[in-house]
């Protein structure tokens, strides 16, 4: 009986944790829920998981399998157009099979504003920065069983609401 009640705990943990694969250090127990899990602000710590890169790994694989499953303005064959911009920026092995990863555009370096240009927001980069989000809803929600780790929106509809990813 005891080894059949330490074998259904010993899987019960193993589901509990395998949504946080491949990095276990984000994993938070279903029960502990945070009032503030689907928003971050400049500045202010949250005493959960602020990232280690699962916001890049998870934001590009939500990304991609949109292009791919054609649930963006762009078809299926020109998902290669695709270019998510990165603060961090991170890779994920096998790394993207179809869209384009770089680096946050810096002062002074051009701000590409299309259709095809994305850009993560991750908690840790707006936690760190002086600069709130953009005031419009994010096109993806990057999240581990409902904390919010990244937000990603659209270049053209970050410039149409005045916002410029190259400021501090």
């Amino acid at each position: 009986m005891a080894l059949a009640l330490a074998a259904v705990f010993s899987l019960a943990l193993v589901a509990e944790a395998a949504p946080f694969r491949p990095l276990f250090a984000a994993f938070r127990p279903f029960w502990l829920t945070y009032d503030d899990a689907a928003r971050a602000e400049p500045g202010r710590l949250n005493p959960s998981w602020m990232d280690w890169g699962e916001s890049v790994m998870l934001g590009g694989k939500k990304l991609e399998q949109a292009c791919l499953t054609e649930k963006l303005a762009v078809a299926r064959e020109n998902c290669g157009y695709i270019t998510l911009y990165l603060l961090p920026n991170g890779l994920w092995l096998p790394g993207p099979q179809s869209i384009h990863l770089k680096p946050w555009p810096r002062r002074g370096s051009q701000f590409n504003a299309t259709d095809t240009d994305f850009y993560l927001f991750s908690r840790l980069r707006l936690i760190q920065s002086k600069r709130p989000m953009p005031d419009i809803e994010p096109d993806f929600v990057v999240e581990h069983r409902g904390y919010v780790l990244g937000w990603i929106f659209r270049g053209d509809r970050l410039s149409a609401s005045g916002y410029d990813p190259r400021q501090p």
